[in-house]
């Protein structure tokens, strides 16, 4: 309410103000009598030559005419002749007139300029007897007389030191007859930049006004279709119009030849329209705070009046719009009504839309009353009132799209959130028992029975899928979420593309596919890349090649196509003699989800994934892709990356390189290495234990973190290092590791963990742990951390 109030008092102070201004400027000469002395004006400032003019109803009279003729009454200038006229005579709208002011001047040949405003008719004005301007033709009938609007500056200069001022107005169409607005005299330039600054107001407010519009309009269009928006950008437009083509009709004294009776249905369309537009976007910006019947009445009564101006004479259609003014007047204070309580239930914006109409409340109120000749009327007012309304419009557009934003944000934040939390439980749930039968399955095929061989195998090719297929998505979420990281370290690249045909080789032999690797000699024994990444592109590529190819080869090829000093670009190479890719499906397969047909999804499986991921990690390094294929025949997919690469490898604690997955575990042991298990599963326990005691390590378990911290607290230096489980029951993982290292505990810390999310990662290692393993584990790759983490650290030695 305070709002409100305060707009009120501030809307009221500029009002007295304005008038108060205008009160104390210096008074000019008053026109009395048909007769004005300016002898003594510097004329600096324009005039308005208002008062008693030499009027002559329903005559048509020259300069030498008059001066036989007494002046038949006097009238009022400006005043519309059904409003002003004398109380001689009872004067109609429609009809002709002469009227005629004397001016005397400061002396002779002195220069004068006149800023003539629009009539709603036809004029033509003399000066000394010669025609210096004219609009429309003045007439005596309807046949005779054509009007037209527009508004113009007059030059002249007077060969004595007076000037006899005639002008002839006549009107035929309009329901206001006569002149509603004084002409100004001042000096030439001063008129002059009278006109332009006008002018100038004018074309300044309407661009605005059209480009905020279409701004509005584009943000609808292309944003979130919100009818606010829609409603502001067609009310920016049409009212634009009316700043150009109606207050001083500019448009029409710029161009012409523009017909009367076209920029009349323009004129007032433009105005029924912007009060319709402007109830519609009241109502849909604030709806719980207005009136839907109102805003239907108001919007229901524009366009009745509008197609009463298409089908009814001008006359009567101009009829109605004193009457329409005052409903103008009625939707501002409905708006300002509304917009208070909006601000009231403390809505979007709502503030910022109470001052925007406060403020317009005090500039229509001007134009009103200036239209009913009240007050005069003051540009300088419209010009300030119209670009703080529109502004403080804006802002609340620009406010409540901004709104709208940040809350799709939080709600795509939020459901980001709960869909990471899904992958990591699902990550969690999936891979907790996969690590059992992963586990198992490598137990078992240690030492086979002949009879067991084909079924372990069929087991762990199965699971390695199903932990493919959990990979790529977390893969693909870590990727799109732009939280993937590459961790470089020595790669053998021979071994690898080895381990990756021993991968893919039983998938292969079971279709009859001869799957062949070629490595160029000149390749550099070791690399620095990324192994996981890598491995899991040429994985995809390489699975691909096997699952779409029915006969035939799968060909695997490195090449050395550069060397410099310490670098080298190697091009890979995966090409196969399968279906092939058809031209138009070239592009899509890359996409997420995507393969080339339903068809293939149907036959040879698959989540669509694969290409996707490989693609990206690619374009993460700078790296891109390439296909060739033709259909039926077969694909050829490479690219080529720049590695750096070692002469000779980096010393190890360990010298085996266990980055093979051929190495016999009997060979590997931990004997002597106290280490606690912690884990809560009863398989996952076993399968840890089964293993651990294979490398002759020494077994305690606990199965929860408070367990493993109540252990530890008992004997700091019991246990050489600690496999830590990270989800269980009474205390996680990542509260028992940071309470250890809180008691002193100096050992290593791996979590053993089910999730995959770089989230995970990251609360690892702020929780006092060293590594970490992913169940379902390798056993070579939980080996490979069970030597690094006792080779990193210091030995705990009992006090």
């Amino acid at each position: 309410m305070r709002w409100a109030y305060r707009i009120l008092i501030v809307s009221f102070t500029l009002l007295v103000a304005q008038n108060s201004i205008i009160a104390q400027q210096n008074e000019p000469p008053s026109i009395s009598k048909g007769t004005i002395d300016l002898s003594s004006w510097d004329f600096s400032e324009p005039i308005p030559l208002q008062g008693e003019w030499q009027f002559w109803w329903m005559e048509l009279l020259h300069a030498d005419e008059l001066s036989q003729k007494t002046p038949a009454d006097y009238h009022c200038m400006p005043c519309l002749w059904n409003d002003g006229a004398s109380e001689k005579l009872s004067l109609s709208p429609k009809g002709y007139a002469t009227y005629r002011l004397n001016i005397q001047l400061p002396y002779k040949g002195y220069p004068i300029g006149l800023f003539i405003p629009d009539v709603y008719s036809a004029i033509a004005v003399y000066a000394n007897g010669k025609q210096v301007y004219a609009v429309g033709t003045v007439g005596k009938d309807e046949e005779t007389s054509k009007p037209n609007w527009g508004v113009q500056t007059v030059e002249y200069t007077s060969n004595t030191d007076a000037v006899e001022l005639i002008i002839h107005i006549s009107n035929f169409t309009h329901s206001r007859g006569g002149m509603a607005e004084p002409i100004l005299i001042a000096k030439p330039d001063i008129i002059q930049e009278l006109y332009k600054s006008q002018l100038f107001q004018s074309l300044f407010l309407t661009g605005c006004l059209f480009m905020g519009g279409l701004f509005f309009l584009g943000l609808f269009l292309f944003g979130r279709h919100e009818k606010p928006i829609l409603y502001f950008s067609l009310f920016c437009f049409t009212y634009g119009y009316r700043l150009i083509g109606t207050d001083d009709y500019f448009l029409q004294s710029i161009f012409s030849g523009i017909p009367f009776w076209l920029t009349y249905i323009l004129e007032y369309f433009s105005l029924f329209a912007s009060v319709g537009l402007f109830a519609e976007y009241t109502y849909v910006l604030y709806p719980k705070e207005s009136s839907k019947t109102l805003c239907r009445i108001i919007v229901g009564f524009s366009i009745l009046l509008f197609i009463v101006t298409l089908v009814a004479p001008i006359y009567y259609s101009s009829l109605l719009v004193r009457s329409y003014l005052a409903v103008l007047l009625v939707l501002f204070i409905y708006a300002f009504y509304v917009y208070l309580r909006a601000t009231m239930a403390k809505r979007t914006g709502a503030i910022y839309s109470l001052i925007s109409t406060g403020i317009v409340l005090f500039t229509f109120g001007n134009i009103v009353l200036s239209y009913f000749q009240i007050i005069e009327d003051h540009p300088f007012f419209y010009f300030f009132g119209y670009i703080a309304f529109f502004f403080f419009q804006s802002l609340v557009l620009s406010y409540r799209f901004t709104h709208s934003l940040n809350k799709a944000k939080e709600e795509a934040e939020t459901a980001a959130i709960a869909k990471t939390e899904f992958l990591s439980t699902m990550s969690h749930e999936i891979r907790t028992p996969l690590n059992a039968v992963i586990g198992m399955s490598h137990l078992l095929s240690e030492d086979p029975r002949p009879d067991q061989k084909e079924h372990l195998s069929t087991l762990t090719f199965s699971a390695k899928n199903l932990l493919y297929l959990i990979n790529d998505i977390l893969d693909y979420n870590k990727i799109d979420s732009g939280k993937l990281e590459f961790d470089e370290a020595e790669l053998y690249i021979r071994e690898l593309i080895e381990n990756l045909a021993q991968t893919h080789k039983p998938a292969a032999l079971n279709k009859n596919i001869e799957l062949k690797t070629y490595i160029d000699p000149k390749v550099p024994e070791i690399i620095l890349a990324d192994h996981t990444r890598l491995s899991q592109i040429l994985n995809n590529l390489i699975s691909n090649a096997v699952k779409f190819t029915r006969k035939g080869e799968v060909n695997i090829s490195v090449k050395l196509v550069t060397k410099s000093k310490n670098k080298a670009a190697l091009k890979f190479t995966i090409e196969d003699t399968g279906i092939g890719i058809p031209q138009n499906k070239m592009d899509f397969i890359f996409q997420a989800f995507s393969q080339a047909s339903s068809n293939t999804t149907r036959e040879f499986g698959g989540t669509g994934l694969g290409l996707s991921i490989s693609k990206k990690l690619l374009e993460l390094q700078g790296v891109s892709i390439h296909v060739h294929s033709i259909e039926k025949k077969g694909s050829r997919f490479y690219f080529t990356q720049y590695f750096e690469f070692v002469n000779k490898p980096t010393a190890i604690a360990n010298p085996k390189n266990y980055s093979k997955e051929s190495d016999d575990n009997q060979n590997r042991t931990l004997e002597d290495v106290n280490i606690l298990l912690v884990e809560d599963n009863e398989m996952n326990i076993m399968v840890a234990s089964k293993f651990l005691s294979k490398w002759k390590a020494k077994i305690t378990v606990a199965k929860n973190g408070d367990e493993a911290y109540q252990m530890v607290l008992k004997n700091l230096f019991a246990f050489d290092l600690v496999l830590m489980d990270l989800q269980m029951p009474i205390m996680d993982g990542y509260t028992s590791s940071m309470k250890m290292r809180e008691i002193g505990y100096k050992g290593p810390i791996i979590a053993l963990t089910a999730s995959a999310l770089l989230e995970v990662e990251n609360k690892v290692i702020k929780a006092g742990m060293n590594d970490y393993v992913t169940k379902p584990f390798n056993p070579n790759d939980l080996y490979r951390k069970l030597i690094k983490g006792l080779s990193n650290t210091t030995p705990q030695k009992t006090p």
